[in-house]
């Protein structure tokens, strides 16, 4: 972690502020803060105090945006201490508060800092899948798509999200894919007939209440297929949401698959390289919206969840697959979602499956994203369509509201505006902002008008 920086005494610690500082204090107040950061036992303090999660792997720097702050943190997890950087402040004793508002900030909300159980079962060729099943509601399973890290995807600002809306709504099952995450990098025999397998493997080892809602994203929509085309009496509901049934290479589109095998070139001789530039080719490709924060995460998670060849392997076999020769067997209900700016699955991809998947539902989503953020207006929007095809109901405001939401809701319903309650609460309007958009999602609303009719019951 660098050199041990600056440590709080036992008296500021405790919250005495010394109202006459020795010279040699004095000293040490006026030094810059030291480049690695505090030192140990300040952390473990702050840490105790603040109840943040200690996951302190290495100690990179904040964004020059965010520069008034000082972050130990783990790129992947976001497990976190946030400190006060700038040197008038750094003996301040309300670091704890300082932090856990930094953290709300990130996305990384306080119910958060666990791990969820990974537990694992055996694929047809020995490959070892990662999977957790978490939350309560009508089962839901999601077909493994790229690119997900259980172990970091409930703490993300790419993922976070997800997690706590399928989780808090249903009984959620999901996996990390072959090659990827936790399961073993080793991808053995790639192609649909194996990734569906995995899929139903993953099933039977959670002992999923049949039937359930299968959701398929991106190139998990490939296997969501497959299974429910093979299985239709395990599947209630399909949903689909940036998905495609024809690889790139199979779209009889010369440009779109000479860009295709273009990126797995560049991933497999730049991907495992330390700097960005490589992997953000990629990565800005899924979320062309995304802040820094989130691009930049996004780039550490690939690094971590595989390595290039194996990369290289899997978007090679995704792009030769088709299973659209499948799509007149599906009977259950299917509801298909897709961004209009989508530029890794164009719009046109979830079209061919509404026209193809006898009665399904098509509605496009207005954004850029292929991953869809929780603070662009498709969010809520998915979310509710979700919820509706599916017959399910958002859960009520003060079984998912944390005390801090709960107090910001009540001021919304009080027709203040985000100033006013970022003035009444001593916070930013931006952190304002972000709670809305959590509030929102919970209640499965888009808007400050829908928020008040569901609490007052209109």
């Amino acid at each position: 972690m660098g050199a041990p920086g600056p440590r709080l005494s036992p008296a500021l610690a405790n919250g005495n502020v010394r109202s006459k500082p020795d010279a040699r204090r004095v000293k040490r107040r006026r030094s810059p803060p030291p480049r690695g950061g505090f030192g140990r036992r300040t952390v473990l303090h702050h840490a105790r105090q603040g109840g943040i999660p200690l996951r302190i792997a290495r100690v990179p720097c904040f964004p020059r945006e965010h520069r008034s702050l000082l972050c130990v943190l783990d790129p992947i997890s976001f497990s976190a201490i946030i400190l006060i950087d700038k040197p008038p402040c750094r003996y301040r004793t309300d670091v704890p508060a300082q932090a856990q508002n930094a953290r709300m900030s990130w996305g990384i909300c306080p119910e958060r800092g666990h791990m969820r159980p990974v537990r694992f079962t055996k694929s047809h060729d020995g490959i070892s899948l990662a999977w957790t099943r978490t939350g309560s509601g009508p089962p839901l399973v999601k077909a493994a798509n790229w690119l997900t890290h259980l172990e970091y995807d409930a703490e993300s600002p790419l993922w976070s999200h997800w997690v706590d809306f399928l989780e808090g709504h249903f009984d959620y099952l999901r996996s990390d894919e072959r090659g990827c995450g936790l399961s073993d990098r080793d991808t053995g025999t790639l192609g649909i007939d194996s990734w569906t397998d995995d899929l139903s493997r993953v099933v039977e080892a959670a002992d999923l209440p049949k039937p359930f809602i299968l959701l398929g994203m991106s190139q998990g929509t490939m296997a969501a297929i497959n299974y429910a085309a093979r299985h239709p009496e395990d599947v209630s509901h399909l949903v689909i949401l940036g998905g495609y049934a024809r690889g790139s290479f199979c779209r009889n589109d010369d440009k779109a698959a000479r860009l295709y095998q273009a990126i797995i070139d560049v991933m497999e001789a730049g991907w495992d390289q330390p700097g960005e530039a490589f992997r953000e080719v990629f990565t800005h490709r899924f979320v062309p919206d995304g802040d820094p924060v989130r691009v930049r995460w996004f780039n550490e998670l690939c690094r971590k969840a595989t390595d290039g060849a194996t990369a290289s392997r899997l978007l090679t076999a995704r792009g030769q697959s088709d299973v659209s020769a499948l799509l007149p067997e599906i009977t259950m209900p299917t509801l298909v979602l897709h961004a209009d700016g989508d530029v890794v699955v164009p719009v046109d991809e979830g079209r061919f499956l509404a026209k193809h998947i006898p009665g399904a539902e098509l509605t496009v989503l207005e954004s850029q994203n292929h991953i869809i953020q929780a603070d662009e207006p498709a969010w809520p929007a998915f979310q509710r369509l979700l919820l509706q095809f599916t017959g399910q109901t958002a859960r009520p405001a003060d079984a998912n509201l944390t005390d801090r939401e709960a107090a910001i809701l009540a001021e919304i319903c009080a027709a203040k505006s985000n100033k006013a309650i970022a003035r009444d609460l001593g916070v930013s309007e931006k952190t304002i902002r972000n709670h809305a958009t959590h509030i929102f999602a919970k209640l499965g609303v888009a808007t400050r008008q829908e928020a008040i009719l569901k609490v007052k019951g209109g």
